[in-house]
């Protein structure tokens, strides 16, 4: 087997995509657009997008490989979302409100899909894709017969809740907007950044802890685990826990920066981005690190940012962003799963 060649830490694969970003900036200043603006977006996206990047972790860790039900911890997130929407729950105890209500949930919920994982041993991430779309048809039906009576969350006429809640009156921009300033004209979201950076810390304090290494242990060699005494199965039922809850806070960190709620077929594609930044960021379905999550999500995010502008900027012609947005995301999250397994050559 050999081993992906790696130049300051970084393998091959990373050192293409930051040339192509570099290679993007110039021609973003070639066609006088505003460096600045697009650095600021960029941010902004990456802050939305980073804690999905880190909820792939624990799966990964703990044997499970990717998560591609990572969409069962959104709903339940937007599920905690509305409810304080519905309560008229505002600033930062909203969103806390919302965060704890999405943890309780989620961790039940987590409980039962790692138990669910762990019976069909093997087919972990076909699993995890099939539950992903059959729970979203599901929660299809449940947004249209939740009892919510908040008129900005139900339809005007007929039944059921709206597609699109807007958060503007509730915590629209609330981490986004904690401690913000600018450098040089780019605008950085501090405390949506904290909040990513607490997350990723408390992953990295846990994955050092007892059971982080049991953890890590049982998913790297299970029969290992096994003869040291290591619950392979319990093990993994934590992992899906983790990376579950983090999917449904993630959500809110997500919708405040956007400032509106998605429901109903929305969260169905998620989990693809996700898996694409920790794919590009140097991660395998065996092996990551916090190190993985962060760049990959700076990498992605940057690349998806400000290449369609700075495409739509060349081209002249805004009919063709739709298109351009569909062929770049879909082209990274292509190249991302060559990467597999690490970019290793069997």
């Amino acid at each position: 087997m050999l081993k992906e060649k790696r130049i300051l830490g970084l393998g091959i694969s990373q050192i293409i995509i930051i040339a192509f970003l570099i290679l993007l900036l110039v021609a973003a200043a070639v066609q006088e657009m505003s460096i600045a603006t697009l650095l600021s977006n960029s941010l902004i996206r990456i802050g939305m997008n980073a804690i999905f990047v880190l909820a792939m972790l624990p799966t990964i860790q703990s044997g499970v490989g990717l998560n591609f039900g990572l969409p069962i911890g959104i709903v339940f997130g937007l599920l905690a979302g509305l409810v304080t929407v519905e309560l008229e729950m505002t600033g930062m105890s909203g969103f806390a409100v919302a965060c704890g209500l999405a943890l309780l949930m989620s961790l039940a919920v987590g409980y039962a899909y790692g138990q669910l994982l762990n019976r069909m041993r093997g087919s972990e991430m076909m699993v995890g894709n099939y539950l992903n779309f059959s729970i979203i048809s599901l929660m299809c039906i449940a947004w249209m017969i939740l009892p919510f009576k908040n008129q900005k969350i139900i339809w005007a006429m007929g039944s059921g809740v709206r597609s699109t809640i807007t958060l503007e009156e509730n915590y629209e921009k609330v981490l986004d907007k904690l401690w913000s300033f600018e450098l040089f004209g780019v605008s950085i979201p501090v405390g949506t950044f904290l909040l990513v950076a607490l997350l990723c810390v408390l992953m990295w304090l846990f994955l050092r802890s007892k059971q982080g290494i049991m953890i890590s242990s049982s998913g790297s060699n299970p029969m290992f685990g096994a003869a040291i005494g290591i619950n392979n199965d319990r093990a993994r039922i934590v992992g899906t826990m983790l990376s579950t809850s983090l999917g449904a806070i993630g959500i809110l960190v997500y919708a405040q920066s956007f400032g509106f709620y998605q429901l109903y077929n929305a969260p169905i594609m998620m989990a693809y981005p996700a898996i694409s930044a920790i794919l590009i960021g140097g991660a395998t379905t065996k092996r990551a690190t916090i190190g993985n999550v962060v760049i990959g999500a700076i990498l992605y995010q940057s690349i998806l940012t400000i290449a369609l502008p700075v495409a739509s900027e060349m081209l002249s012609d805004s009919s063709l962003s739709e298109i351009l947005r569909t062929i770049v995301s879909n082209g990274i999250i292509l190249y991302a799963l060559t990467k597999l397994d690490g970019g290793r050559v069997r």
